[in-house]
């Protein structure tokens, strides 16, 4: 039904309601706030927060320039002690910590290090800034530097935890024969920074203060521009207009006695499809369908009619606007007919599981008559095996389906279908079907699998033998096709958490397949290729335009090609669950055979 326009709201009395909760105060306060001091104090805000970004970046910045000067410090004096003959000769002298004593000191105070230590090969300290330390278990990594490497890491020693490089020291041989270690404590790292942070300190004060300032200017602007006025104040009549065009529920377009349109809402749009700026277009260059642009270029009075707008069905009505004797134009209500659409599609899946529940009913009839049968014969023990072997059967077929399709209703569905192929002599392969849990409405996958097995069906029972309808399922990367050959070799099936973004039906057959040029014609609502039975009535050439419309909500697409038979190919997002509030304008248009 087309919503009637709104009726006025009634103008309460100034004595009307509790004083006390009258919003003229906060009104009154909004209306105080001018847009100048709006934007100032947005400008003034988002100043200080790039300042404080700046700051800290800064800081990061200074904090990590300083632990690379440090770093190549520890390293280069490492290495110039490392390649130092007097280290060397040291290091053979017969008491290595007195000859190397004077020699570390003096690098330790020249390169600015807190300490120097040179060290046997299994980490024994020669030297140390505290002589008790000499002799001493050197504390660190020393394992790649006796082999020829180096090492820098931070590490906890005996003065705390430092910054350090150890490199070997060799002989004329190239052999490792002691190692050198240097290290700058991290507390002197970070003195360091102190001096670069109070001039970022300073920097970013000065620029906040500029910035104050600016924003100060663009306040006094923005108020004399605007006459003082605030933001609330500007837009609250451009806001009551807007909440009136938007209470109407349905598309809403005022004409002109000449034809041209006056107005048009958001609503009306996006039914009618139109782009840009249509204030003063003559409705017949809108490029509207032929019978709805006669309707609103004509100004006829007319109720629901239905008209096709856009790739979809709306609901037209059109009154005159009439003042006295003078025709001032028309109103043209519009109205989305999708939603009769939707409930067809879940009336349709509703209907396919009852036809499946149908034909499981009617086999299990089937399978007790004959047990009753076998009863009455005296066959008790044939009888008790018949039932016990359908049983299993039927137990292990549910397990084997159940293992594969996450989607209970799927399961119900397929169950049922599987039955009804078999009454009419198809094969139904499943074999090479994995359905993980999507997360989409189950009605949606209903309509779709359901709709799109029923002609597979239908179409393998017209073919010859052997009749069979096979569906393939799997999850699938972004960008992934239609099913490669070979996909599955030797029926084994992929994992179900295994990472993808999109889930692929394919439903096959074996019959006459469909011709690519009745490929887009076979999605138009109303085309069957099937004979009018009379139990279907209003039914036929609707499944493959619901499977359609249901694609289009899930965000998914439809692809068709030919193998033995006609191959239909559905893939769907998986993890987003589309709202479904598309409609059949939305459906994939790219529908390829």
């Amino acid at each position: 039904m087309i919503p009637a326009p709104p009726t006025p709201l009634r103008q309460a009395p100034p004595d009307e309601g509790n004083a006390a909760l009258s919003p003229e105060p906060r009104r009154r306060r909004l209306d105080r706030l001018t847009l100048g001091r709006e934007v100032g104090a947005v400008l003034l805000a988002a100043l200080a927060l790039l300042v404080a970004i700046g700051a800290i970046l800064g800081y990061g910045a200074a904090r990590q320039a300083a632990y690379g000067e440090m770093r190549a410090t520890v390293t280069t004096a490492t290495t110039l002690l490392a390649q130092d003959e007097a280290v060397l000769a040291g290091v053979r002298a017969d008491d290595p910590a007195a000859a190397l004593a004077a020699r570390a000191d003096a690098a330790r105070v020249a390169a600015g290090l807190d300490w120097v230590v040179v060290m046997d090969l299994d980490g024994t300290r020669w030297t140390h800034p505290d002589p008790e330390r000499i002799g001493g278990q050197y504390l660190g990594h020393i394992e790649e530097a006796r082999d020829g490497g180096i090492v820098v890491e931070e590490y906890e020693g005996t003065l705390g935890p430092s910054l350090r490089a150890v490199r070997p020291v060799l002989d004329e041989d190239g052999q490792v024969v002691a190692l050198v270690a240097a290290g700058i404590r991290i507390s002197a790292i970070h003195a360091s920074v102190t001096p670069r942070l109070l001039a970022l300190v300073a920097v970013s004060a000065t620029a906040l203060l500029l910035g104050m300032g600016a924003a100060w200017w663009v306040r006094g602007r923005l108020d004399r521009e605007a006459g003082g006025l605030g933001r609330h104040a500007i837009l609250r009549t451009l806001a009551q207009h807007e909440a009136l065009l938007r209470s109407v529920r349905a598309g809403y377009v005022l004409v002109d006695p000449d034809g041209r349109v006056e107005l048009c809402n958001d609503e009306a749009r996006d039914l009618l499809g139109l782009e840009g700026e249509v204030s003063g277009v003559p409705i017949k260059e809108l490029g509207l369908e032929p019978g709805l642009a006669d309707l609103m270029a004509s100004g006829r009075e007319s109720e629901a009619e239905i008209h096709v707008a856009h790739d979809r069905d709306i609901v037209v009505a059109q009154v005159p606007e009439v003042h006295g004797r003078q025709r001032l134009g028309w109103v043209t209500t519009l109205a989305d007919h999708t939603e009769m659409i939707r409930m067809t599609g879940v009336v349709s899946s509703q209907q396919t599981l009852i036809d499946a529940l149908r034909a499981r009913a009617h086999e299990a009839d089937n399978r007790l008559h004959t047990i009753v049968v076998l009863v009455e014969l005296g066959e008790y023990e044939r009888a008790v095996e018949f039932a016990t072997n359908t049983l299993r059967d039927a137990h292990a077929s549910a397990e084997r389906l159940q293992e594969a399709v996450h989607e209970p209703a799927l399961v119900a569905l397929l169950a049922g279908k599987a039955s009804q192929a078999q009454e009419r002599g198809v094969e139904l392969r499943l074999d090479r079907l994995v359905v993980p849990a999507t997360g989409m409405p189950a009605e949606d996958l209903v309509v779709i699998v359901g709709n799109l097995v029923d002609n597979a069906i239908d179409a393998a029972a017209e073919g010859e033998e052997p009749r069979w309808v096979e569906l393939r399922g799997r999850r699938a990367g972004p960008g992934e096709g239609p099913w490669p050959e070979g996909v599955w070799p030797g029926g084994a099936r992929p994992a179900l958490g295994a990472p993808s973004e999109q889930f692929l039906l394919e439903v096959a057959d074996s019959g006459p397949g469909l011709p690519e040029e009745l490929v887009e014609q076979a999605f138009t609502r109303g085309w069957s290729s099937k004979p009018p039975r009379p139990d279907s009535e209003g039914w036929r050439g609707l499944g493959l335009t619901l499977v359609r419309t249901a694609v289009a909500r899930l965000g998914g697409s439809i692809d068709v090609r030919r193998e033995h038979g006609a191959t239909f190919t559905v893939a769907l997002p998986l993890g987003s669950a589309v709202e479904a509030t598309c409609s059949p304008a939305d459906a994939p248009k790219e529908v390829s055979g």
